[in-house]
C-alpha cells in the first residue's frame, strides 16, 4: 500500500509527473505511433510485472471511453490500438465526487491514510459523501501508527528503499529478530500488515504491524531489485495468509439469516456460490491455511457451518468446544 498511499514522492520535484503517469502516457504514445505493443518487451523496458501492465491498460481503456480510443485485450503477446476517434471530446469533470469519496475513505481509515491524502482530507466534508465507509481506523499517535510511519519512512527514503530491523512475535508466541525489505502495507479487516522480503529466511513474508515489538529501525539501503510475487499482490480477502501448504478448498454452509449478505460480496476471485433451498447457500473458498477460513466462518456464527473438508470441520468443532469451555468457566470475583 506504500505505492498507493505515498502518492507524493519527496524526492520528485513538484511539477514532475509521477512514474506511473509517465508510464501510461508512454504506453498510449507508443500505441498511437506503432498501433501495437509487444508485452514482453514493454515489461522488460519498464521493469514491471504483467499485473501492473494490465492495471495500466484498464485505466487507459476507461480514459478511452471518454476520449474516443480503444485498446485490445492481450493476444499473442501483443495489445493493439483498435479504435481512435480524432475528433476532440470533453472529459467530464468528476473531480468533486472523486475528492469526496477519497476524503470519506481517508476519514474511515483515519491516520495514516488521512495524512497521505493531505489537503484532500481537510477540504472535503464527510457529510458531502453519499457513501459512508465505517471501518476501525488507526488511532493517531498509537504504537501501530508509529510502526507504520517508520516503515513508510524506510520504504520511501529519498536515498533509496532501506532495510528495516525489528523484533516480531509470531502466531506461536515466539519473538525473533527480523531484517526485511519493506514493499507495501495492506489494510485487511482493520488490521495492518507489512509485505516484505525477509532477508534471514530468504523468502517473502507478511508481518502484522501490531505484532512488531517496538519501532522498526533502518538497517542499510537496499541494493537489489525484487518483484513482489503475484500471490502477495492479490486483492482477495480470503487466502490472504500465505503458508507453504497446498491449496485447500473449504466449504461453509450459510443459513437464510446471512446467506444474502455473505454471497453478495466478493471475498475471493475464485469463490464458488451454491444457492440452496429455503434461502440457504454454500460458499467455497480456497486457502493455504485452513484456520483462516474457519475463523472467518466463525464471524457469522451461529449462522455459518463449516461442512468440508473433514480437517476443516474438525478444526471448527475444536474451536467451538474451546469457546464453550471458556464460556462455562466463571470469572473469579474481584475483592
Amino acid at each position: 500500500m506504500f505505492s498507493k498511499l505515498a502518492s507524493q514522492n519527496p524526492a520528485r520535484p513538484k511539477d514532475d509527473p509521477s512514474e506511473a503517469a509517465a508510464r501510461k502516457i508512454g504506453l498510449l504514445l507508443q500505441l498511437l505511433r506503432d498501433d501495437y505493443i509487444n508485452v514482453a518487451a514493454y515489461l522488460g523496458q519498464h521493469g514491471k510485472n504483467e499485473r501492473t501492465f494490465q492495471r495500466d491498460l484498464r485505466q487507459l481503456r476507461t480514459l478511452g471511453e471518454h476520449l474516443g480510443f480503444s485498446i485490445s485485450q492481450i493476444k499473442d503477446g501483443q495489445v493493439r490500438l483498435i479504435g481512435f476517434d480524432r475528433r476532440p471530446r470533453r472529459l467530464p469533470d468528476e473531480r468533486p465526487a472523486l475528492l469526496r469519496l477519497l476524503a470519506e475513505f481517508g476519514r474511515s481509515l483515519g491516520p495514516p491514510v488521512q495524512e497521505q491524502l493531505g489537503p484532500i482530507a481537510d477540504s472535503q466534508q464527510a457529510s458531502d459523501s453519499f457513501l459512508r465507509i465505517q471501518t476501525p481506523g488507526l488511532v493517531a499517535g498509537s504504537r501501530v501508527s508509529a510502526v507504520y510511519g517508520a516503515l513508510l519512512d524506510a520504504a520511501t527514503s529519498p536515498a533509496g528503499r532501506c532495510y528495516v530491523r525489528f523484533s516480531y512475535l509470531n502466531a506461536r508466541g515466539t519473538l525473533s529478530e527480523r531484517t526485511a525489505e519493506p514493499h507495501h502495507v495492506v489494510v485487511r479487516s482493520g488490521r495492518y500488515y507489512l509485505v516484505a522480503y525477509d532477508v534471514g529466511r530468504r523468502d517473502w513474508r507478511t508481518f502484522a504491524l501490531d505484532a512488531i515489538d517496538g519501532i522498526p529501525v533502518k538497517a542499510g539501503t537496499v541494493q537489489s531489485t525484487r518483484t513482489v510475487p503475484a500471490k502477495y499482490l492479490s486483492d482477495d480477502v480470503l487466502g490472504f495468509i500465505k503458508d507453504d501448504g497446498p491449496r485447500v478448498d473449504v466449504t461453509i454452509e450459510l443459513n437464510a439469516n446471512v446467506a444474502a449478505s455473505v454471497t453478495s460480496r466478493s471475498w475471493q476471485q475464485d469463490q464458488r456460490i451454491e444457492n440452496l433451498a429455503d434461502g440457504r447457500a454454500r460458499i467455497t473458498v480456497w486457502v493455504s491455511n485452513i484456520a483462516e477460513a474457519v475463523r472467518w466462518a466463525f464471524g457469522f456464527a451461529p449462522d455459518a457451518t463449516v461442512v468440508a473438508p473433514p480437517q476443516a470441520v474438525a478444526l471448527a468443532r475444536s474451536l467451538a468446544e474451546q469457546l464453550a469451555a471458556a464460556a462455562a468457566t466463571p470469572e473469579p470475583l474481584e475483592g
